[in-house]
């Protein structure tokens, strides 16, 4: 990522894994967010958000998790020098 001379705002990662979870948060300049399943360590959802941005979790937008539907899913208002607000959401089933 470093190598790259485009700075993505948010970059989302799906099947993060619950025994990779100390490695993602070392991405200079952004702030991680996960959900992890509850039953396995294989799955899960991630985000990274710029730190040029503020953020909000918005669980309303949360899609419930049962044994017939299982889902790990994340979302996040962000909004950059209190201008236009977007919301960001990463879903893996």
């Amino acid at each position: 990522m470093e190598l790259l001379a485009l700075k993505f705002d948010v970059i989302i990662l799906s099947e993060i894994w619950s025994t990779n979870i100390n490695f993602y948060h070392n991405l200079k300049g952004y702030t991680f967010f996960y959900e992890l399943p509850k039953e396995t360590h294989i799955g899960g959802i991630g985000v990274f958000i710029s730190n040029d941005f503020s953020h909000l979790e918005r669980n309303e937008f949360k899609i419930p998790t049962c044994d017939a539907n299982r889902v790990e899913n994340i979302w996040y208002e962000i909004a950059k020098n209190g201008f236009k607000k977007y919301v960001i959401g990463g879903i893996y089933l």
